[in-house]
């Protein structure tokens, strides 16, 4: 990890597998053979690595691998010849197994001298045997020539089951894990000239395994050779603590306070990690750490005469958010000029600081007008982080957000009165509550073995659709509660339990014979049934906790579901049974980093087949990958545009910088002013070769957005579909056009044009 930019735009990564795994996509991921004929045919050629020794930031810990010859296990032209893949029994492997930093382990191999380098591949254990012994959740490679300036070429992250559509193995990946051990030869593309190969692995849970790694000779005649020394160097460490903002900058905001979160490496020796991590921040006079506070506060005058004060603060890891640390909140409290610098100067006792330069800026995010009928929420944010952002709700409604959520299955009574106080004065504003709930997840037993909830005489643990037991008792009881406990404007469930429960069912005795007492053949068509009555129990756990609490019950919002199988993964969980009956808002999971085309396409097709804008999809500002800002603006235009009655986001977290906050800004705040044209009009399609155009239309009125996200920059023409245009305005940059029905718009590549249009 080591680097000043942490994750890449998920459009411009370079990871590349250079041919699709049909067989993992077919399912048959276990198939030993298969994988280790893959290794084979991506390994021909010249192997540069062999021999050469690796360096790893962590020391290797597992028992059973753990030797002196580990530093050349991987290189050592030998992988483990075991049918069951079972890799972590063997001595020729390299494994770490606990005692990983979030930010996983780096590596790096010398050549010894600059090669020409086509690819790297590596072997890795993944399928989930235990739940510790998944794939990797990241890869990062570098290259460097000096051994002091890294460049990257690739980066991949694991997808979520519930978002495998979006695997193409080149910025991310998905394979499933069915408790059957894999080792997997992932390929990346790197196509430059080496003396260095430095890469990050993050563990998904844990457990990290490998066998064998090839660093591939190259063609210096092949395309794109050495393009990625034409993007900025990075540091790469083996060694320290290392803290960086998630981009190659540090910004802050000046009319609002937004939180800020710094990546982490933590590279020390175990008993060095005793030690707390600190952070030494040397910024322009005029910001102040709010929180947490600073244990140190300097204030002197540089060489150049200019004020500055170094913030001596202690850094903890934010639990389960990856190689985040917590939260930091500052408050600019005078006018900063531009190209000013940031110091980051990480330690802990016994190691070496490491010293980072980064450029410093300081931003204003316009207020956006209050949105009275488009939903705009965090829903994957609790209110305990709320709580502890300084001036939340100020903050909260400049950005035009109208929606706080509550996971009210986590409400305690020892902050009960904080935390009610805290809700009464979001509705005294005008904001809405949400309760984001997880059914069936937070039921005793989920996942165990022979627990009753599960399918009956299967070796694959999945839940039962036609459960009815004590648990589903209590789950909707629970459910009710949490209603009574929230008193929710709305509530978002987010289930993610039922995708093996399709191929369990048909081996289960139980369903079997609910099956055949309902008089049915299809075992397909039983379990979408049963399902559909499964959640319409939800349903009805919330209405009863609405009526049990004087509210009116609130709409249900389904996490990846809608009409047009949105979500094929989950194929229990039928649209057409499932709304209006028990669920009311379509909620599409759109984690598809800066390809907004894909949001275009998805919200359009709802749209169309719901004919109403009860859809609120997930969007994010970096699940699968850092997205530029713009990327954030784009993707909520793309889906308010395209019939989308609001949006909401996963998850905090991803807001990692105020330039986020200020993409999604910039989106609603254009939005704002023609709400009614958003929320009422028609779709209307204006095709224009090489770009994207998203319309509505309302009488007279019409907002156009054209888009070139894929194409160099591009001068196109537009035919409006008006007899006659009076007023043609660009709501980005002011311009206004002079009237006519056509236009010729410089649209530069990844950028958009937004127009309001009047006509007849």
């Amino acid at each position: 990890m080591t680097k000043k930019i942490l994750f890449a735009a998920l459009a411009l990564a370079g990871a590349v597998c250079f041919a699709q795994d049909t067989t993992v996509r077919r399912g048959e991921a276990e198939n030993y053979e298969y994988y280790k004929k893959l290794w084979t045919e991506r390994t021909k050629g010249n192997i540069l690595s062999k021999g050469k020794k690796v360096t790893f930031s962590i020391p290797t810990n597992y028992r059973l691998t753990n030797d002196d010859k580990d530093p050349f296990d991987l290189t050592d032209g030998k992988t483990v010849n075991d049918k069951k893949s079972l890799i972590w029994f063997h001595k020729d492997s390299v494994g770490w197994f606990g005692g990983i930093s979030d930010g996983g382990v780096n590596f790096q191999i010398d050549l010894g001298e600059v090669k020409n380098v086509d690819r790297f591949v590596i072997r890795c254990l993944g399928g989930e045997v235990q739940k510790t012994l998944g794939f990797p959740k990241r890869f990062e490679i570098f290259v460097s020539k000096d051994g002091k300036n890294y460049y990257r070429t690739a980066f991949m992250q694991k997808l979520a089951e519930s978002d495998q559509s979006l695997s193409d193995f080149k910025n991310s990946y998905y394979i499933p894990e069915r408790g059957k051990a894999i080792v997997y030869p992932f390929e990346f593309e790197v196509n430059a000239e080496a003396r260095y190969i430095a890469f990050t692995i993050a563990s998904a849970a844990g457990g990290l395994f490998s066998d064998e790694l090839a660093v591939m000779e190259g063609n210096p005649k092949k395309a794109g050779f050495n393009a990625a020394y034409k993007t900025e160097p990075m540091p790469f460490y083996t060694k320290g603590v290392l803290v960086s903002p998630k981009i190659n900058e540090f910004v802050l905001t000046k009319n609002i306070i937004t939180p800020t979160f710094f990546t982490y490496c933590d590279m020390r020796q175990p008993a060095q990690k005793k030690s707390p991590m600190m952070l030494e921040l040397d910024l322009p006079e005029g910001v102040e750490a709010v929180s947490p506070k600073a244990a140190k506060v300097e204030k002197y005058t540089d060489k150049k005469g200019q004020k500055r004060v170094k913030l001596t603060m202690q850094v903890k890891p934010r639990p389960w958010s990856g190689t985040m640390l917590q939260e930091m909140f500052f408050k600019v409290t005078k006018n900063i000029p531009a190209g000013n610098k940031a110091y980051f100067t990480s330690y802990s006792n016994g190691v070496e600081p490491i010293k980072q330069e980064f450029p410093f800026r300081v931003i204003d995010i316009a207020p956006v007008p209050k949105l009275k009928r488009i939903h705009v929420s965090l829903a994957w944010m609790g209110d305990n982080d709320a709580r502890k952002y300084p001036e939340f709700l100020k903050a909260w409604q400049t950005l035009g957000f109208n929606a706080v959520n509550g996971f009210a299955h986590y409400f305690s009574n020892k902050d009960r009165d904080q935390r009610n106080a805290f809700f009464d004065e979001v509705r005294k504003r005008g904001m809405k509550v949400i309760m984001t709930d997880s059914p069936i997840h937070y039921m005793p037993g989920k996942g165990k073995k022979g627990h009753e909830m599960n399918c009956l005489d299967n070796k694959i643990v999945a839940v039962c659709p036609s459960y009815r037991g004590e648990f589903h008792k209590k789950e909707c009881n629970r459910i009710q509660a949490c209603v009574i406990k929230s008193k929710p404007d709305y509530v978002f469930f987010d289930i993610e339990a039922f995708y093996s429960s399709h191929v369990t069912a048909k081996r289960c005795s139980r369903c079997l014979a609910a099956m055949k007492a309902a008089g049915m053949t299809s075992m397909d068509e039983f379990t979408k049934k049963v399902v559909a009555e499964r959640l319409a129990d939800f349903q009805a756990a919330v209405k009863r906790g609405a009526d049990d609490a004087g509210i009116k019950c609130p709409p249900i919002g389904l996490y990846g579901k809608g009409p047009g199988a949105i979500d094929r993964s989950q194929p229990v969980l039928d649209w057409k049974q499932l709304y209006p009956r028990s669920i009311a808002i379509s909620q599409p999971s759109l984690y598809v980093g800066e390809r907004p085309w894909l949001i275009q396409e998805r919200i359009r097709m709802t749209h169309k087949l719901m004919k109403n804008r009860n859809i609120i999809p997930w969007l994010t500002a970096g699940t699968y990958g850092e997205m530029r800002p713009q990327f954030v603006e784009y993707s909520a235009l793309e889906a308010l545009l395209n019939g989308a009655g609001g949006i909401t986001y996963y998850a905090y977290w991803d807001f990692d910088n105020p330039l986020d906050y200020a993409g999604m800004a910039n989106a609603l705040r254009m939005i704002a002013p023609y709400e009614d044209l958003v929320m009422d009009g028609e779709l209307v399609e204006i095709p224009v070769d090489g770009v994207n155009t998203s319309a509505i239309r309302k009488g007279n009125e019409m907002l156009l957005l054209v888009g070139n996200y894929r194409k160099p920059d591009m001068k196109v023409t537009v035919k409006l579909p008006f007899k006659k245009v009076e007023t043609v305005n660009d709501l980005r940059n002011g311009e206004k056009f002079k009237a006519g029905t056509t236009l010729q718009l410089n649209v530069p590549r990844s950028d958009i044009r937004l127009l309001y249009i009047k006509g007849k």
